[in-house]
């Protein structure tokens, strides 16, 4: 999960330093897609946690 959460960042970010240096707006849409990708790892990771502990509750009542 971590490399997904970085991997997210680092993804949003190079975009966003493609996008300035081709509109020559540096950094512009470096710091937006950082920003960007931040919070879309942050909620994808939290999603996915939420996913694991539902199952682990399931799990955990279906062994009783």
């Amino acid at each position: 999960m971590g490399m997904q959460f970085a991997g997210g960042i680092v993804l949003f970010m190079a975009a966003g330093w493609g996008l300035d240096r081709w509109l020559h707006l540096t950094p512009v849409f470096t710091i937006a897609g950082t920003l960007l990708g931040g919070v879309l790892s942050f909620l994808s990771v939290y999603r996915r946690l939420q996913a694991d502990i539902q199952a682990n509750k399931r799990d955990r009542g279906n062994r009783v």
